[in-house]
């Protein structure tokens, strides 16, 4: 932890700069306008959702109000009132009306998708009736959650011992008070966990889930705070700016959600070991080559993530870059799972036919200091290389069996 601690500058620094590199501003005006097509077929889907289920439908109006005066600083009674009337209204529509309003619900989790899959350098999306079920399945899990939440909060407080206790010592005020910091939580990694197109582990989707919601909870008391100390807003847009307003916050509100996403990929690929020393690509594929080499000879593949922690180093290549590059030259093959073995047989391929295969060039020098055998007996190579002292190729599996860790 003292290490994690002095990296937190560097890891910062690094999410910022990758937050602007991969266009999160532009994504984030993307979703807002998105967004602000699709909230009320959202809310559509969740009201139907709660009245499918009697034990829930009691509780559909107290989970709106909830919703709005827990998620939106300000002007949250107008907003709710608008945004009631046009579910209303849409409840009118004929079938082909409400399919096409529900494609608008469907639209915010395919661009959430697309800005996720850039934060984690995914190339395919999801296609087909595999995206459109798991994006359903979303948009009803959230009200049922949502539902079950409150029913279970409200049974928790009815019992009777709960109740005389918690009465007491004042704990209902701190759980409602506590609870939609809880469900932010929750909702934020269930998207970290969810939308990407890659197996994101739970436990960083849960800390990045938990630091958006804490990002959320500062910037809602500072939106709040903002809007009561200047009017500016009200004084332009008079009765009118609830909607300006509304859709300032859904803006911020993304910004929040892709800084958590850009911070859950970070922790996951170590990348707060972005140190000045950095290992060049060349002798970064090389390492892999020999960690799949070793798995290999256990029967076994590994994922990206453990490809990165073998190494906990900093990279001059982005991990996800490295990976694709080294399965597009048929060193390496993508197996179920998200896994990856090798490709090429390292027995019968030798150290000048890696160089050829792979786009990036024998570093002269090996300036990295990190201590590990294959590096110092690659750096050994290169050196005897370019001083002519070795005049044959070596066979690549030489370096990893004579100097294994």
């Amino acid at each position: 932890m003292p290490k994690f601690y002095r990296t937190i500058p560097t890891l910062i620094l690094n999410i910022l700069r990758r937050f602007t590199a991969d266009g999160c501003f532009s994504y984030a005006s993307t979703l807002t306008f998105t967004t602000l097509l699709a909230v009320v077929p959202l809310m559509l889907v969740g009201i139907s959702v709660l009245a499918a289920f009697p034990v829930f439908a009691k509780w559909s109006s107290s989970i709106q109000s909830f919703i709005f005066i827990n998620f939106v600083p300000t002007s949250s009674d107008a907003i709710q009132s608008y945004l009631s009337a046009f579910v209303k209204q849409a409840g009118q529509l004929s079938i082909v009306g409400l399919a096409l309003l529900l494609v608008s619900a469907v639209l915010v989790l395919f661009n959430i998708e697309q800005a996720f899959n850039v934060i984690w350098r995914v190339h395919r999306q999801r296609k087909g009736i595999i995206a459109f079920l798991m994006y359903w399945a979303l948009i009803t899990l959230a009200p049922l959650l949502m539902g079950l939440s409150f029913a279970l909060t409200s049974y928790i407080i009815s019992l009777p011992f709960i109740a005389a206790t918690a009465a007491k010592l004042g704990l209902i005020k701190i759980l409602l008070s506590i609870l939609p910091f809880i469900l932010a939580v929750i909702t934020f990694t269930i998207l970290y966990i969810a939308i990407p197109n890659c197996r994101v582990p739970a436990r960083y989707a849960f800390v990045s889930g938990l630091v958006a919601a804490l990002l959320f909870e500062v910037a809602k008391y500072g939106f709040a705070f903002y809007l009561t100390s200047f009017n500016t807003y009200q004084v332009i847009y008079g009765a009118l700016a609830a909607l300006p307003l509304f859709l300032l916050w859904i803006y911020l509100l993304w910004l929040i959600i892709l800084f958590g996403a850009e911070f859950c990929h970070s922790i996951t690929y170590q990348l707060h070991y972005d140190t000045h020393e950095k290992l060049d690509p060349f002798s970064h594929a090389f390492l892999w080559l020999g960690y799949l080499w070793q798995a290999q000879q256990k029967e076994q593949s590994l994922s990206l993530i453990e490809l990165v922690r073998l190494d906990n180093a900093g990279y001059e290549v982005e991990p996800e870059k490295q990976i694709r590059v080294l399965c597009e030259s048929n060193l390496v093959r993508r197996v179920t799972g998200g896994q990856y073995v090798l490709g090429a047989d390292l027995h019968q391929m030798n150290f000048m036919a890696l160089a050829t295969k792979l786009p990036w060039k024998v570093p002269t020098e090996i300036a990295f200091s990190m201590q590990h055998d294959w590096l110092k007996a690659l750096s050994t190579y290169i050196e005897l290389m370019h001083s002519f002292q070795q005049q044959h190729d070596k066979p690549l599996v030489s370096f990893y069996t004579h100097h294994a860790e």
